[in-house]
């Protein structure tokens, strides 16, 4: 299914954007619940079957305020989203839903409206590579990077593995695909596993790479124009494509196709391209 091309926001007060970011709305949402019925047979439960699993509750997050449940994705800008959601909510904290007795989290799924953010794999990986393992050192990821290291580079010395300080984009992305356990940590797990896409009716899907038309409708979905601010490097940022494809273009393509299997799904449910974009 081909998506409506991007709506120019100068338009973005008018009943025609309106109407076009709804039908957009409905095409994901369509898209999403046939791909997952069809190709991962699984259906959307019940509210009152799903909420028995308190594990399906982690990435939610709400603001009773708003009326609003977002459903955390990192790696999309949701550092952003965090920061300004807290700008509305009591104590500047956001609340997690899962933290909530059973009955006030049904509550809350059952008349609040719900949102999520996604951004194409091969760029999401990237993204998460790049903060975790070149930009910042922290050292839970540097345990990580050291663990990679010692399995697949060759020769790796002890002075690398004392500083691991310097993972290759490949070695990352072997790590990723040797076993899915290695696909567990939330800033580069899939979707249909974290964030239950399908096991959950999501009442608006939104993309990064269509975030200037997708924030405003979800600012204006809540009434939150002009009350928060998320800053201009956010929308429709999905990397620099010369350096995208640097990255990928060192990849083996038996690995890169390893990594899209590894990821099918995330391509499929949200109608991604398979090539690096």
């Amino acid at each position: 299914m081909k998506e409506l091309p991007e709506v120019l926001l100068n338009d973005a007060n008018s009943q025609n954007w309106w109407n076009a970011m709804l039908k957009r709305q409905i095409e994901r949402k369509l898209h999403l619940r046939r791909m997952c019925e069809t190709r991962y047979n699984q259906s959307v439960l019940p509210l009152t079957e799903f909420i028995k699993d308190n594990k399906r509750l982690h990435s939610f997050y709400y603001v009773d305020k708003f009326k609003l449940i977002y459903s955390f994705v990192h790696k999309v800008g949701s550092s952003n989203w965090a920061r300004m959601l807290k700008t509305v909510t009591e104590n500047n904290r956001l609340k997690r839903l899962y933290l909530l007795p059973t009955d006030e989290a049904l509550w809350r799924l059952q008349n609040y409206t719900s949102f999520i953010i996604v951004r194409h794999p091969l760029v999401r990986l990237l993204s998460a590579y790049k903060d975790k393992f070149v930009e910042h050192h922290i050292p839970h990821f540097k345990s990580i990077g050291r663990q990679i290291m010692k399995r697949y580079r060759d020769g790796v010395t002890m002075e690398e593995l004392q500083r691991a300080d310097n993972l290759r984009f490949g070695e990352f992305l072997r790590y990723l695909v040797a076993d899915k356990r290695n696909r567990g940590n939330t800033h580069w797990d899939n979707l249909i596993i974290r964030n239950r896409v399908c096991l959950f009716n999501y009442d608006i899907i939104a993309k990064l790479e269509t975030g200037d038309d997708d924030t405003k409708f979800i600012l204006k979905s809540f009434n939150l124009e002009g009350l928060v601010n998320l800053g201009s490097h956010y929308t429709n940022y999905t990397g620099k494509k010369d350096t995208l494809r640097s990255f990928y273009s060192k990849i083996p393509k038996s690995l890169l196709q390893s990594v899209i299997d590894a990821y099918e799904s995330d391509f499929v449910l949200f109608n991604y391209s398979k090539d690096v974009p």
